[in-house]
């Protein structure tokens, strides 16, 4: 199973920062958007103003294995970042072609002494995923995002996007 990474609008008056915590699978999502493409974008995802509510402070990014809050003092700046992610998105070929994390498998060797802390990577194993994604689908998910936040701006300061981590 692929890990995904979910998102929903909120409301306030309905789910208050800590009542989203009991929410996890129990709402439909307005977007689910791939591990693979969170992490190729995860240092500008580092830059938005978020909330914790799990640990009930305000940080930068989105938690990665837990929820996060973006709401109205992050919302202009990731309004910004996903119509920019758009921008950027449509210049890219029908097939994109991203570079994703650095993999490896270790051999299983019984010629070493299991006294020496020694590991030997199988140098076959070693290199970059490759993540092959449609640049229409991948614009679209930032687009919603981007939508989402739009709506989260012009909410007066009644909603939020809540993200599920992993």
């Amino acid at each position: 199973m692929a890990l995904i990474h979910d998102f929903v609008l909120l409301n306030k008056n309905e789910f208050s920062y800590e009542d989203c915590c009991e929410l996890a699978g129990k709402i439909s999502y307005d977007i689910s958007i791939d591990d693979d493409l969170i992490l190729y974008f995860m240092d500008y995802l580092k830059w938005l103003p978020t909330y914790s509510p799990l640990l009930k402070i305000r940080m930068h990014g989105l938690d990665y294995h837990a929820m996060t809050i973006i709401d109205i003092q992050g919302a202009t700046e990731a309004l910004i970042l996903f119509s920019s992610l758009v921008n950027i998105l449509k210049l890219a070929p029908n097939v994109l072609k991203l570079t994703g994390a650095y993999t490896f498998m270790y051999a299983d060797d019984d010629m070493i002494d299991p006294n020496e802390k020694v590991d030997r990577i199988l140098k076959e194993t070693a290199g970059y995923e490759k993540i092959m994604l449609y640049k229409s689908k991948v614009i679209q998910q930032f687009e919603i995002l981007a939508e989402l936040m739009r709506k989260v701006i012009d909410s007066n300061n009644t909603l939020y996007v809540l993200h599920f981590g992993v």
